[in-house]
């Protein structure tokens, strides 16, 4: 499951793809793990490598550029910090969501002197409220629904029947569009991995739809003479290929 900052309309900041860009580069993501306490797997790409037909893109940085984040800053016209309105980042009532909102307003004051403020909404309503009314920042969690690219570039599209019910932000591209339409009816692997990394330069580098923050590690228990339990990148199991020593279930005489 991917877990990233979602981008809408009503900040200065998302007019500006200088800006957008700044702020994912101030955003350390290798403390991640350590901030939340969990073996999550921090990222800057849309796609888990074990997704098909991935890897199709360059690897992005995941330490913060934080010379090169306040330079761009001040580029797309916001030299003083202090004077940029107050960013605003909805996220929904978990722990764990709660930290990761607290993260992301510390990096973003420390290393780019912006301020932030936090806005907990309970789980049941946050998505329905963001439907009807996008916000400018907003923490989001998206899992394949089917092991391919496409689950998750499609979150972003506005084609046919019209915009998908995930793209929570009302991003839209045209041209994105068609590249996702091209890639869903191409045959060659090749090809379909050209074209998603095209895509994914639009929706991460020049237009900014979200801003990656990392994978959610999946965690469980098996006994060790257990074989062959593998979880796929749905996390789901398949039974067929496990494998136990018969002793195993056998009632103790003791």
């Amino acid at each position: 499951i991917l877990y990233y900052i979602g981008i809408g309309p009503g900040h200065p900041f998302t007019k500006s793809a200088i800006a957008l860009k700044a702020l994912s580069l101030a955003l350390n993501k290798s403390e991640l793990p350590a901030a939340m306490s969990a073996s999550h797997r921090p990222t800057s790409n849309l796609v888990p490598p074990e997704i098909s037909p991935a890897p199709f893109s360059k690897e992005r940085a995941l330490d913060a550029d934080i010379g090169r984040a306040q330079t761009m800053l001040a580029t797309a016209g916001f030299k003083e910090p202090r004077k940029v309105p107050v960013l605003k980042l909805l996220y929904f009532n978990r722990p764990a969501m709660a930290e990761l909102a607290q993260w992301v307003q510390a990096q973003w004051k420390k290393n780019l002197g912006l301020r932030v403020e936090l806005e907990g909404h309970e789980t049941k309503t946050y998505w329905t409220q963001l439907a009807k009314k996008p916000q400018a920042f907003f923490i989001n969690s998206k899992g394949a629904a089917y092991p391919d690219a496409d689950a998750f570039f499609r979150l972003f599209t506005q084609v046919e029947s019209g915009k998908s019910s995930q793209n929570l932000g009302h991003w839209q591209d045209a041209e994105y569009d068609r590249l996702i339409k091209r890639a869903a009816g191409a045959e060659a692997l090749a090809e379909r991995k050209k074209i998603y990394a095209e895509a994914e330069d639009r929706l991460l580098e020049l237009k900014h739809a979200l801003i990656p923050l990392y994978f959610r590690s999946t965690q469980y228990l098996a006994k060790p003479y257990v074989e062959g339990l593998v979880i796929n990148p749905l996390t789901s199991i398949t039974f067929e290929k496990v494998k136990y020593p018969p002793q195993a279930f056998r009632k103790s005489t003791k």
